[in-house]
């Protein structure tokens, strides 16, 4: 991976501040992590886990079977590098077994959405907004603008809108 540089810039532009984190503003993929899209230096389309190119973007390097861990806030659309650290996979699911966000699948997580029952869902995904989405369920804005824009989109594909 190169152009960590060219990184710093975009993963700014794409986040925001809140509290003591930076907030992923970018793609979210179904875990409730942020997707951090790039060229690389041969000219293909690579993604990688936006908390992953921020750490790498600050300095940060990753040896052979290290992940990249959330250790302050345990929000997985937390790109701030303060908050983040090298580790195993092991360190990192016994430390959300610990913080309690192991079965919810990190802080910004959908499964309380999708838990919802789909008609009334529908009903509702037609006319409310991300905000209000998300402080009914309890979620994220961004991840409510994401769930919201995906739903939408499928109804518009299927014609039931």
């Amino acid at each position: 991976m190169s152009g960590f540089a060219d990184w710093k810039q975009s993963l700014r532009q794409r986040s925001h501040p809140e509290g003591d984190c930076r907030i992923w503003d970018g793609p979210i993929n179904n875990d409730g992590y942020g997707v951090f899209n790039y060229v690389d230096s041969f000219g293909r389309r690579r993604s990688v886990g936006a908390h992953k190119a921020a750490f790498l973007a600050a300095g940060g390097t990753l040896r052979p079977g290290e992940v990249v861990r959330h250790i302050v806030c345990h929000r997985t659309l937390c790109i701030e590098p303060k908050h983040l650290a090298a580790g195993t996979q092991k360190e990192n699911l016994d430390e959300r077994k610990i913080t309690g966000t192991w079965a919810r699948r990190g802080v910004e997580s959908t499964a309380r959405v999708n838990a919802e029952r789909p008609e009334r869902l529908k009903a509702m995904a037609a006319g409310i907004s991300a905000r209000d989405f998300a402080a009914k369920f309890g979620i994220g804005e961004n991840a409510a603008f994401q769930w919201l824009r995906r739903w939408r989109l499928r109804s518009a594909e299927s014609g039931d809108n």
